[in-house]
């Protein structure tokens, strides 16, 4: 039950920040416009993939090894602490002097015209936020704290809504556009406040986890050959997710950007129960002794996740044509078409990660690694022959194509590990089990 109630508190959680986040993405895109948030998104992008590289998944090894023990966990997150705060160092020093000696290696991970010492300090401040922000998440995780950190991932969201909010009522006052640095700052002042909200409550629920006492070379080898494989998936999945981001703003500028990265945004608004079940599952998962017990759990979660995502989506697809342009403008109507066929790759990741989370727990992620693989595999060639043709249409089909291939290959590979097909199908004990407990929720909350 434990399990069903974590499950729960972390969808509700997790269903309010994309609420907040829509929001914020509202007010966000009503105040740059089309092109502006083309640009936002390279940086977007750009952060996340060298974050993933500096991270080095290590927030994985965090929570798979440091599930058992509070000491064993402290140290690993003081290790990993360290070494992102000095290969964060060196990349600000790299990037700075590429600027001073004008190398034109910068021009690619900045977009023209923002190479200057505001978006280099931006890039490499919002690196590091990045990773710590991970490295807190995967010990809240390793330490089944799902409850505080659902309330520390709100309670940062908010900052952003209110911040947008803030700067959307001036501009409507005054009846003036703010230049993009404005933005770039104030995302740093947000991080900034979320750094200080997760130390503060981290040291009120956990003490003083900055003891700098390290792991020694037997245990870095274990979490650096765990991470290493979850480090080249998270590469390899980050390229589906954001290769064509590179890629439409080549072919098609930042303002076809804009569009195309407002619908893979609004996507994700699928993965608010998945998500939350993946991260309540890992840490579960690999916490047993049994294998049949895990399968038995993944398959019962997998057949009743196939159908309440499926719902989402139709239940979403039927209202964007109305909603996007209403909400984020008349122009945002390009986002539509996208979105509708983005909606269907969505939805297959949603399903297949709950499978992921099996293998994840498992200790057996090669198979989410050569899953992700072929996802890649699909998604280059196509982006290289559909995007300069079609655009951010022929983008959103190879994004979805290449998610397609990924869960389906997930679930061959399940069925030849449990050796039945019966995680696909709703049956009539997963009826009565939904019954029983939306009927415990009811009785526990006095509806």
């Amino acid at each position: 039950m434990s399990l069903v109630k974590n499950s729960l508190h972390t969808v509700i959680f997790q269903s309010a920040n994309q609420v907040i986040g829509v929001l914020s993405g509202i007010l966000l895109t009503r105040l740059i416009g089309p092109e502006g948030k083309g640009i936002m998104s390279i940086f977007t992008a750009n952060i996340g993939f060298l974050s993933t590289l500096l991270l080095f998944n290590l927030n994985k090894g965090l929570i798979y090894y440091g599930a058992e023990d509070i000491n064993v966990r402290v140290k690993i997150f003081n290790s990993i602490f360290l070494f992102i705060l000095g290969s964060n160092i060196l990349i600000y020093a790299f990037l700075f002097l590429s600027n001073v000696f004008n190398l034109a290696f910068l021009t690619t991970i900045l977009p023209i015209g923002y190479t200057g010492a505001i978006y280099i300090g931006y890039l490499s401040l919002q690196i590091l936020a990045a990773c710590t922000f991970m490295l807190f998440i995967g010990f809240y995780q390793a330490s089944e704290k799902f409850k505080r950190n659902n309330a520390i991932d709100t309670a940062t969201s908010s900052l952003g809504l209110i911040a947008y909010a803030v700067l959307y009522a001036l501009a409507f006052i005054y009846k003036d556009r703010y230049p993009l640095y404005v933005f770039f700052i104030c995302n740093i002042v947000i991080s900034s406040i979320q750094l200080a909200i997760w130390l503060t409550v981290t040291f009120k629920t956990f003490g003083n986890i900055f003891a700098f006492t390290f792991i020694d070379g037997d245990l870095l080898k274990k979490i650096v050959r765990y991470s290493s494989v979850y480090f080249l998936g998270g590469i390899l999945l980050f390229l589906i997710h954001r290769l064509d981001f590179w890629f439409v703003s080549y072919y098609r500028g930042y303002e076809q950007l804009g569009y195309y990265s407002l619908a893979t945004n609004l996507s994700s608004f699928v993965f608010i129960i998945t998500g939350s079940l993946f991260t309540v599952l890992f840490p579960r998962l690999s916490k047993m002794n049994s294998n049949s017990e895990r399968m038995e759990i993944v398959a019962t979660i997998s057949r009743i996740i196939i159908p309440a995502t499926l719902l989402i989506c139709l239940a979403i697809v039927s209202v964007a044509w109305i909603f996007i342009p209403l909400l984020y403008g008349h122009r945002f109507a390009n986002s539509v078409a996208p979105f509708n066929i983005l909606l269907i790759g969505a939805f297959m990741v949603g399903i297949g990660s709950i499978i992921s989370a099996y293998f994840s727990g498992s200790g057996i992620i090669k198979y989410n690694l050569f899953s992700t693989f072929l996802g890649v595999a699909v998604t280059i060639p196509l982006d290289f022959w559909l995007i300069p043709r079609y655009g951010i249409i022929g983008s959103s089909i190879a994004t979805t194509l290449s998610f397609s291939v990924l869960t389906i290959s997930q679930f061959i590979i399940f069925y030849k590990i449990k050796g039945k097909l019966d995680f696909i199908l709703i049956t009539k004990n997963d009826i009565k089990l939904i019954k029983e407990l939306v009927s415990n929720i009811f009785k526990r909350t006095n509806v």
